[in-house]
């Protein structure tokens, strides 16, 4: 049982990233490995569109590194119980993932925040969903930002249903509340059909996938005076 609740809040604490499928080409067999044309391509920008900062998009460039032990608090002692972990461990993971990965976000549930159910079509996907569009208004500092979510709720559920939530990256095609456009990136029908709700927005509607010295998303909202090295970015944001 601890091996397995180890496993599962380890696993929550990952991200997997939705990468462009220009930038991978995957290889069932042996993985996947980058595209090299666009290694070179991304190597090459300025560092002024990366913040200022230098990245490493090469593996051959990665120095050599060891990863903690996960099961080995910080102060060098083992964790042997649930307790521990949930105590100490735990707690020091994460903490490892706001210092080096994901930065740290300033709010939690915002204080201003409204919904607005602007469309309803109870007859979607042939009759078995119910489509909701819903605007999400942001307020803070004199600024607002307006988060677009199409939701489809199985019309045959009986309670409250879990959902699947996709933060899409790619065009706006891809996430088609009207189901003319069907791409396998977001098999809504499916998660449908197996008695889950569809539940999709737009990357960009929080947060470009461009670097515009975060003026133009949710951290404008709420980053207050100069930006720390733990500050949250992107990636943070579309989780948030």
């Amino acid at each position: 049982m601890f091996r397995n609740r180890v496993c599962v809040n380890f696993i929550i604490a990952l991200t997997v990233f939705s990468i462009s499928g220009s930038l991978i080409a995957e290889d069932r067999a042996t993985g996947w490995t980058a595209d090299s044309e666009m290694v070179k391509k991304f190597e090459s920008r300025s560092s002024s569109n990366n913040g200022g900062r230098d990245f490493i998009y090469s593996e051959k460039k990665v120095p050599e590194y060891s990863l903690p032990d996960i099961l080995t608090t910080n102060s060098g002692e083992k964790v042997t119980a649930v307790k521990e972990w949930e105590s100490t461990r735990r707690p020091e993971i994460l903490e490892l993932f706001r210092r080096h990965v994901y930065g740290r976000n300033p709010v939690r549930r915002p204080e201003q925040m409204s919904f607005d159910v602007y469309d309803v079509d109870p007859e979607a996907m042939d009759g078995k969903a119910t489509r909701k569009q819903v605007k999400i208004t942001f307020k803070n500092n004199g600024k607002s930002l307006l988060v677009n979510v199409v939701i489809f709720i199985p019309n045959d559920a009986e309670h409250p249903v879990p959902a699947f939530l996709l933060i899409c990256n790619r065009d706006k095609t891809n996430i088609d509340p009207t189901r003319e456009n069907k791409i396998e990136y977001w098999p809504a029908e499916d998660i449908v059909a197996r008695g889950y709700a569809a539940v999709a927005f737009h990357n960009a509607d929080v947060d470009p996938d461009n670097y515009d010295k975060f003026q133009n998303g949710i951290h404008a909202l709420y980053d207050e005076g100069e930006r720390h090295d733990d500050a949250w970015a992107t990636l943070a944001a579309w989780a948030w």
